[in-house]
């Protein structure tokens, strides 16, 4: 929501991923673009990924720096 109560959606794509496609190098990212956005765990929309172990694994990392539940975030 933005300050005048009314509800705002941005969809954020990640930049190319020049190392490593681990769930490391993920949640660094995402942790980071995030932050820019000022995006808190009360902020946080959904993540719209397919099956691939690293995408599990980085959810599971977020979850736990945003104390989020994995399976309520994950569409």
């Amino acid at each position: 929501m933005d300050n005048t109560g009314r509800i705002v959606d941005y969809i954020l794509a990640l930049p190319k991923q020049l190392r490593k496609h681990s769930s490391v190098n993920y949640v660094a990212v995402l942790d980071n673009i995030l932050k820019q956005f000022s995006i808190t765990s009360k902020r946080l929309g959904y993540f719209i990924i397919d099956n691939a172990i690293n995408n599990d694994s980085c959810i599971r990392e977020l979850s736990i720096v945003y104390v989020f539940n994995k399976k309520d975030k994950r569409i």
